[in-house]
């Protein structure tokens, strides 16, 4: 089994993605948003700026706007920064190519403004977390939420040494990805993921096959726990699966008003992992010549190969078309005879009758998965016999 790695990747962000229960949704660069409203939070007092300030902390709600400025579709969950400036209803905000501080996102992460059922207190200690880091805001120690405050930046501040590596954060919540695994077993073909962790609903993959002589075919398989078995072309030389897994809460945004002098609105997005695996389908023949010679009532067929890996040998098939049907004429599987750094040369003879023949030569390895290479054909002529010489009777005697 594959132990599940921490994953640094290049997030594909999704339109609305429900993971473990929190809805996502993905800001897109180039789309305006606005405030609408304000829910869960409560006021928390305490120092910003050497001050003593009281703030209202909580979740503020945003919506994508159309081209006339007009708010539709789900409410956008956010929190807030720069405690030096304002917002309110109806300012307008973008997405903006700002870095955020790890400790912010591991708060975001784990403690985010979408969460369902968030009570006023928690949703204002969460916010009030994040004005730690990103505005120096100390609560004050007899405020209602201080206690749930300081347990939220204890937390942040043990993961990153007290602040001296506050990049320890994001790799406190890169996700634990599982690999897509490709095994063959007895002959057949299954796919897994390593470890058996699929995302709520099952995890869509893409297989396609690479198959002999050039082309691929595909085929879609849904795993929801438990390996699936592949529907693998009998002439497949290689197999890609590909999937994206999803993750919750790994991209950290910034969005920042069109108008100067606004507060910035931050929350974490929801993106995929990229996952792949590869497998080669067939056995690792390399045919360096196959051919088919007619003398008389005998087809002789030879190939040669260049080399042979987990091969256990080949069949010989004959059909009265390139389409078939196709009859195996050797009685039992010719036993390899190449190996991993040297071919060998085969011969076989056949006696079809006459008429026009295609051979198609079959390597099979070691599991029973075979491959079928390009036919040859020949024709084999009519027998001519000699008429029989029979000596002139003697002449009569009288």
């Amino acid at each position: 089994m594959n132990t599940p790695r921490k994953r640094t990747v290049l997030w594909l962000l999704v339109t609305a993605l429900l993971v473990f229960g929190l809805v996502g949704i993905a800001l897109a660069a180039g789309t305006h948003y606005k405030i609408t409203g304000w829910s869960p939070g409560k006021r928390v007092s305490g120092t910003f700026n050497s001050q003593h300030k009281t703030f209202w902390a909580g979740v503020i709600k945003m919506k994508e706007i159309d081209g006339d400025g007009n708010p539709f579709g789900a409410d956008i969950p956010v929190f807030c920064t720069d405690l030096a400036h304002t917002t309110t209803k109806g300012v307008e905000y973008e997405v903006s190519n700002l870095t955020m501080d790890c400790r912010i996102l591991y708060i975001l992460n784990k403690y985010p403004p979408s969460e369902p059922g968030l009570t006023n207190a928690e949703a204002a200690a969460r916010q009030a977390a994040v004005w730690h880091y990103s505005d120096g805001f100390v609560i004050d120690p007899g405020d209602p939420v201080a206690s749930r405050v300081q347990a939220i930046i204890s937390e942040v501040e043990g993961i990153t040494n007290n602040g001296a590596n506050p990049e320890l954060a994001c790799e406190a919540i890169a996700p634990d990805v599982p690999d897509l695994f490709i095994q063959k077993i007895g002959g057949v073909y299954y796919l897994s993921l390593s470890p058996d962790d699929p995302p709520p609903g099952g995890l869509e993959v893409t297989v396609t096959y690479t198959l002999n002589g050039g082309g691929t075919s595909q085929e879609v398989v849904v795993l929801t726990g438990g390996a699936e078995t592949l529907n693998v072309p009998g002439d497949a030389v290689a197999i890609h699966a590909e999937a994206s897994y999803p993750v919750p809460r790994q991209l950290g945004v910034i969005l920042t008003s069109i108008e100067n002098d606004r507060q910035k609105m931050v929350m974490a997005q929801d993106g995929f992992v990229p996952l792949s695996a590869d497998f080669e389908a067939s056995t690792a023949v390399t045919l360096a010549s196959f051919s088919a010679e007619v003398r008389g009532s005998r087809v002789t067929v030879r190939w040669e190969t260049g080399t042979e890996v987990d091969n256990a040998g080949f069949n010989l098939y004959r059909a009265p078309s390139a389409l078939g049907p196709w009859t195996r004429v050797n009685p039992a599987l010719i036993a390899a005879q190449g190996s991993a750094v040297s071919g060998a040369a085969y011969t076989f003879t056949d006696t079809p009758g006459a008429g026009t023949f295609y051979y198609q030569l079959e390597d099979v390895d070691y599991s029973g998965v075979t491959t079928r290479y390009e036919p040859v054909r020949v024709t084999v002529g009519p027998v001519l016999r000699r008429p029989l010489h029979r000596p002139a009777p003697p002449p009569p005697r009288f």
